[in-house]
């Protein structure tokens, strides 16, 4: 289901500070500006098992659902400022292979053909909770229209395959195994925005 939040103007304007990085070393801060968040038809969720990828959710009462959705809600709802609930990093393009991973999940996800270069939100969570560690949500920012456009939001950091430090790799397959039964869409979030 894609869903499209009208009227604009639901997120209040401001501006947010971009991480610019490569790889984990953040090289370079600045602010830009923004008018607006719209959610482009991508707060939805797919499962796509050739990529082993999925942003169901197991269920509702879960607490990756509730916090995400709060955060939304903050920002949509309670007009909170963007960067209290989110980290926006704007990586250089340094591994082709896991950034056309990315692309082809998200052309699959809204069915278009060329995806523009992306910038990721990143949750602002508590140090002792790791609920929300994996969420990234892929955002095409207009510079022009001072708008970010959502592409896709990742609950289990299955977009960019990366290394899990703890084990000493990345278990894709296993992530997805353990996520891909789930059949909750996360459209949910967005049902008290339409207007």
């Amino acid at each position: 289901m894609n869903i499209v939040i009208k009227p604009h103007n639901l997120l209040t304007p401001g501006s947010i500070k971009v991480n610019k990085r490569i790889g984990n070393k953040v090289i370079s801060k600045k602010n830009i500006k923004f008018k607006d968040f719209n959610m482009n038809g991508a707060i939805h969720s797919i499962n796509l098992p050739d990529v082993h990828f999925t942003n169901f959710v197991k269920s509702y009462e879960k607490k990756i659902y509730i916090e995400l959705k709060q955060i939304f809600d903050d920002i949509i709802i309670n007009k909170k400022a963007l960067d209290e609930e989110l980290l926006l990093v704007d990586n250089e393009n340094q591994n082709g292979s896991k950034e056309e991973r990315l692309k082809e999940i998200i052309r699959e996800n809204l069915n278009i053909k060329n995806v523009p270069s992306l910038m990721k939100f990143k949750i602002k969570a508590k140090k002792d909770d790791q609920t929300l560690d994996g969420v990234r949500i892929y955002v095409y920012y207009d510079k022009n229209m001072e708008e970010f456009d959502l592409y896709l939001i990742d609950l289990y950091h299955l977009g960019i395959d990366g290394v899990n430090y703890k084990i000493g790799r990345y278990d894709l397959e296993g992530r997805y195994s353990v996520n891909s039964t789930h059949k909750k869409c996360i459209s949910k979030i967005a049902d008290s925005y339409i207007m």
